[in-house]
């Protein structure tokens, strides 16, 4: 009967569901085996890449997580505090082929909402790219559309290093045909170290960044002096 059980459970349990050390495994494989994307981090832990993600916009979103305007198009969607996010040196990449895409497309994202009620999640070691042989419908500067990297602005405690995010925008909040695309959003209390991106890095303060390579790091409106430690070699 022992050796019938754990037979059983050998067949049973989802193939290449955790990594080692106790982290949860995310490929390719695994992300379609929980009915696609966004793959849904709901629950506190660890979880590590094994593999290269590659995600196609839709016509209409993936997900209704958005920060205003309706659905939008996620890859990993993080919606539990408490979570560590190892890229382990893969690429999650993004490809849109739309013509007239009016909504938001995010490589790595957190709900929105104030205050925040996502705490404490770490990205490192990885890389997020992202292509567009479509197109993005015009927008005002301050409406959302485009291309986000990595948005965690609505959390807060957030850790994000040795990242790299092509974004293929330029750097201003304005760009391809008026959307708004960034490299990295992250919230209050947060460490950005050693990331590098074509676009714009945002950052709510108090908090650290160190040794990062952008186009532009904007702030929080009226950050005060000081609230923003800025490390440099």
């Amino acid at each position: 009967m022992k050796k019938l059980g754990f037979l059983f459970l050998t067949l049973f349990l989802p193939t290449a569901a955790w990594a080692v050390d106790g982290q949860i495994a995310i490929n390719q494989a695994t992300v379609m085996a929980a009915g696609g994307f966004p793959y849904v981090i709901s629950q506190a832990g660890s979880y590590k890449l094994t593999g290269n993600l590659v995600m196609n916009t839709t016509q209409n979103g993936n997900s209704n997580a958005s920060l205003c305007c309706g659905n939008s198009d996620v890859a990993i969607l993080i919606t539990h505090s408490n979570v560590s996010l190892d890229l382990n040196g893969f690429t999650i990449s993004i490809g849109n082929n739309i013509t007239g895409m009016a909504h938001e497309v995010f490589a790595i994202f957190s709900p929105f909402s104030l205050p925040p009620t996502v705490l404490g999640i770490a990205v490192f070691n990885g890389n997020i790219t992202f292509s567009n042989t479509g197109s993005f419908s015009t927008r005002q500067a301050d409406e959302n559309s485009g291309f986000k990297g990595i948005f965690l602005g609505a959390a807060a405690f957030v850790r994000v290093e040795d990242i790299f995010i092509l974004t293929g925008g330029t750097a201003n909040f304005g760009s391809i045909s008026g959307s708004n695309h960034f490299g990295l959003v992250v919230g209050n209390y947060s460490v950005v170290r050693h990331v590098q991106t074509d676009n714009v890095i945002f950052i709510s303060c108090p908090s650290i960044y160190a040794e990062n390579a952008a186009n532009f790091l904007a702030t929080t409106d009226g950050c005060p002096a000081g609230a923003l430690t800025v490390i440099v070699p």
